[in-house]
């Protein structure tokens, strides 16, 4: 019916097992490109998608991150800095590994699957976090 359409593959991509079955997807012409659900914490280790990003990066795949949280456990100076930090860190591998987009899996806290941890670029008051102002800095 549209054959402009593009199929993504979008999963949560930490596991090298998942990887692998996105990557063989690719390489059967089944899927166009692939979609990463990043919901983490301040303690998520990025790496694990690496060896995912490099090969997808090699065979020029098309990538994004299609749904980006990072929960903290309050709103004191120090969680929100360190949310930014990683909201910083998810936006250099788009950059580095040739991503072509980073969308936030909601806007603002009030209204996230995990509002009671503050994932958002905005706070329940729909007022910016500095992790807004990574997403800023980057346009």
């Amino acid at each position: 019916v549209r054959p402009d359409a593009v199929l993504w593959y979008n999963g949560l991509l930490f596991q090298p097992y998942e990887q692998q079955q996105a990557l063989d997807l690719v390489a059967r012409g089944l899927v166009d490109g692939i979609s990463i659900q990043m919901h983490h914490n301040l303690y998520t280790d990025l790496s694990v998608y690496l060896p995912l990003l490099e090969q997808l990066k090699a065979r020029n795949v098309r990538w994004r991150v299609s749904e980006l949280d990072v929960v903290i456990p309050n709103t004191t100076y120090e969680s929100l800095r360190d949310q930014a930090e990683c909201y910083r860190q998810a936006l250099e591998l788009v950059w580095q590994y040739g991503g072509e987009s980073l969308i936030t899996w909601g806007i603002a806290d009030c209204v996230s699957w995990q509002s009671k941890y503050f994932p958002l670029p905005f706070d329940v008051e729909y007022k910016p976090k500095p992790a807004w102002d990574v997403l800023t800095e980057a346009v």
